[in-house]
């Protein structure tokens, strides 16, 4: 801006807006963890006219109808119908719903709304009640393209949809009983059975009020006792706890992780390889969602050119070639602040790295932000007098330890012919 200041160019500015208002990052943890349950999970991009911002709304398998193209059993656009369950207050009710329905296959493009009403007989009967008469959202390449991105924890030869995840659900019924059957034991049989016996010529009772405050008087002749019914609580309990363990452990996650008793850990290594597992499932889910937030950013350009240059947008239309770059962040793992401090000063002393890269690295921000603070040292030190520091030569303190133990080795004495070879080095 001619002061030596970098202003952040408005579509960044209005990028970094838009996902903020649209809670675009909580949405995707949340169908992270939908996609690992349901194996499919949608996200449904709108403009909202009225109060002029992007929307997203995440949507279940079971919100959802589609009639797939078979030669395509995984691309919307393709498919000759999709509809969407709207959460409205003529949709999601037992007697009736409404409908949003897309079709962009060329020559068929429709997008409506529909009414359906239960009749006395139980039987759906379908109404019209809005079609939309504009162009479908049109992605950068030209096709038309339907506002809804899919996550599929599959591929095409399951279908869209798919029951692979639903052994969670058996599962899920097997505790739930077994719990219950251990409250119901607990409760019945937790103080015991009660047995009342009687001696010859005695008079059995005709009922027996047992409560915490009430004492209980036997005729003669009467004895009574409590039986343990040997219920066995702790190996029903054992059982819930092994059946939770098992199946985590087929879902790649570390028994430990779902323990709630204190463990020895042998050593950080240790903790690393009983945690491989998570890494690799998290480095295979990284494939899961490439492809559908490339589609994402095609929806919101789509969008954005179709409705938001109306209003106060920082451009009329988005540039074809404008992409949203996606990385998956890096696994942070706990590290001694010291053997990190020590390791990017073996790297600065080796030339591995630049200071600027050890800065980023130590600090845990980028390059570029890295570049300033150095430059913002460097300033400093020049103000002050001070000497612009340089990589350190002992960045291990190698010199301490061996000061420790006797002082430095010595070295040998440099030859005075340099093509005479070096001397051995002193024991």
């Amino acid at each position: 801006n001619g002061k030596g200041d970098i202003e952040p160019d408005p579509l960044v500015k209005w990028w970094e807006t838009t996902k903020e208002r649209m809670g675009l990052s909580l949405r995707l943890k949340r169908i992270d963890a939908y996609t690992q349950l349901l194996r499919t999970c949608g996200l449904r991009i709108a403009h909202d006219e009225e109060a002029q911002r992007f929307v997203a709304h995440i949507i279940f398998p079971h919100q959802m109808r589609v009639v797939m193209d078979p030669a395509a059993p995984m691309d919307l656009d393709r498919a000759h119908g999709v509809a969407i369950e709207l959460a409205s207050e003529a949709g999601l009710s037992e007697s009736r719903r409404r409908w949003e329905f897309w079709c962009v296959r060329k020559g068929e493009e429709q997008h409506v709304l529909i009414d359906e009403v239960a009749n006395a007989d139980g039987k759906w009967e379908a109404s019209l009640v809005q079609k939309d008469e504009g162009d479908a959202l049109v992605a950068p390449d030209g096709r038309g393209i339907l506002p809804i991105a899919m996550f599929a924890a599959h591929t095409e030869e399951l279908g869209l949809f798919t029951l692979e995840g639903q052994d969670l659900v058996p599962t899920n019924r097997f505790l739930n009983v077994l719990l219950t059957d251990i409250h119901h034991i607990a409760e019945q049989q937790g103080f015991g059975v009660m047995v009342v016996t009687t001696s010859a010529g005695g008079k059995a009772p005709g009922k027996i009020i047992r409560a915490p405050n009430t004492a209980i008087s036997l005729e003669e002749g009467v004895d009574a006792k409590f039986i343990d019914a040997g219920s066995k609580l702790a190996e029903l309990v054992n059982l819930a706890t092994t059946r939770i363990k098992l199946h985590a452990t087929f879902y790649g996650i570390p028994p430990g992780r779902v323990s709630i008793e204190a463990r020895a850990i042998a050593s950080g290594v240790a903790l690393q390889i009983e945690e491989r597992a998570i890494v690799e499932a998290r480095s295979d889910q990284i494939e899961v969602y490439r492809d559908p937030l490339r589609r994402m950013w095609e929806i919101l350009w789509a969008t954005y050119n179709a409705f938001v240059p109306k209003a106060n947008a920082p451009a009329k239309a988005l540039d074809p070639d404008l992409a949203l770059r996606w990385t998956p962040g890096e696994i942070q793992v706990p590290v001694d602040p010291q053997v990190a401090l020590d390791n990017v000063l073996a790297k600065l002393k080796s030339k591995l790295c630049s200071r600027v890269e050890a800065i980023a690295e130590l600090r845990g921000i980028t390059v570029e932000e890295a570049r300033a603070i150095a430059k913002a040292i460097d300033e400093e030190d020049k103000a002050t007098g001070a000497a612009t520091p340089t990589p350190v030569d002992d960045p291990l303190g190698l010199a301490a330890k061996r000061d420790q133990f006797g002082g430095a080795r010595p070295q040998p004495p440099l030859p005075k012919n340099p093509e005479e070879p070096l001397a051995p080095p002193q024991e």
